[in-house]
């Protein structure tokens, strides 16, 4: 991941979530983690600029299998963790958590994170940040319309 592949160079995520719940910080800055996509407050194809890129080691279940099939509790929770105490330090609530397969789905045909419904995992995260008293606190930078090279 810190590393990349033949095809990509790295970093590939900022952050990288075990199957034991262990957090490993890749990267800070950019990581090539989002690829081509689009999602109604990213411009199309800035998600590695805007976005914290989350890469967890998992069997890669199935995108029909029901929710969290095949993710052992302690890496759903320190994914849930991880999102909300990113969200949380933004000022944002979990609206701001969103899939691969909801970014760059139709564009790549993503289907990660599989047996991850959105929904309960924004639920669940929302949970853990609790209540935000001031979602203005930090100032989101203009997202350009190009990415810069």
């Amino acid at each position: 991941i810190a590393d990349g592949r033949p095809d990509l160079a790295g970093p590939l995520s900022q952050l990288h979530v075990a199957p034991d719940g262990t957090v490993t910080l890749v990267a800070a800055g950019v990581a090539w983690h989002a690829g081509v996509g689009t999602y109604p407050w990213l411009a199309t194809n800035t998600g590695n600029w805007h976005t914290v890129g989350i890469e967890c080691a998992n069997s890669g279940t199935s995108p029909t299998a029901p929710h969290r099939t095949n993710w052992p509790d302690a890496q759903y929770d320190a994914l849930v963790r991880c999102c909300a105490a990113i969200n949380r330090r933004l000022g944002q609530n979990s609206a701001r958590t969103i899939g691969h397969k909801e970014y760059a789905g139709r564009a790549q045909g993503k289907w990660d994170p599989g047996a991850i419904d959105m929904d309960l995992l924004r639920a669940d995260v929302q949970a853990r940040i609790g209540t935000l008293t001031d979602s203005t606190s930090t100032p989101r930078p203009p997202v350009p319309v190009h990415p810069p090279p």
